[in-house]
């Protein structure tokens, strides 16, 4: 059971704090901290709008959707709102944490499985535990991916060919596009660039959002 004392709720952020600066903290982290803190992200905040632009893109640039997956789904806020406005029912998503993923399956029906993207980028031949999907959501996580995390997806240039090599892995899961979102400023223009490379564009400035057609 989750410490939800004030004590137990800044000892998990301090936990994540530490995490997120050595990398992608753990599942058991995230665990404690989502326990503790729902919500964490507010994706209630500021998501509506940022999902809504997500779900506008794909209606305008893809066209027809009839499956959608999200890589790391959190509490299925973003995949969930996507889904509503577009009026697609067939959802499946991945998360590190436990907890997010049993929020996320109590708010949508779908295949929601517990995995570290990490693997994928580790092993770009591997393939997601999740069915093909039509189109494939990349949102707010890629600062996450990768040994040097953040600081090397503001740096193109660094384990580019890894990068390219991951992101070609998420492609071929997608029958018609994946959809990258991230929209902090030192992020998105970073990791635009290894999407353009790989034969996306961009597609929205606000949100930082790319599109990368399937292979």
């Amino acid at each position: 059971m989750a410490d939800l004392s004030a004590w137990g709720v800044a000892r998990a952020r301090a936990g994540y704090a530490i995490g997120t600066i050595l990398g992608r903290p753990k599942a058991c982290v995230l665990d404690r901290v989502f326990a503790a803190c729902p919500d964490f992200y507010r994706m209630r905040d500021y998501g509506d709008e940022r999902m809504d632009a997500v779900a506008d893109v794909i209606r305008d640039e893809v066209g027809s959707c009839a499956s959608l997956g999200d890589v790391s789904v959190y509490e299925g806020y973003t995949l969930g709102r996507v889904a509503a406005r577009l009026g697609v029912s067939d959802l499946s998503g991945c998360d590190l944490s436990q907890v997010a993923l049993d929020r996320a399956r109590a708010e949508l029906a779908g295949t929601f499985v517990p995995y570290d993207l990490n693997r994928l980028y580790q092993d770009p031949t591997s393939t997601l535990p999740l069915p093909q999907v039509d189109v494939l959501l990349v949102c707010e996580c890629l600062y996450y991916v990768g040994p040097f995390g953040d600081l090397a997806w503001r740096r193109p240039w660094i384990c580019r060919d890894r990068k390219l090599a991951f992101l070609a892995a998420l492609r071929r899961h997608a029958r018609k596009a994946v959809v990258f979102q991230h929209f902090g400023a030192r992020q998105k223009e970073a990791i635009g660039r290894l999407v353009v490379e790989a034969g996306g564009r961009k597609v929205e400035d606000r949100w930082g959002i790319w599109l990368l057609p399937a292979a």
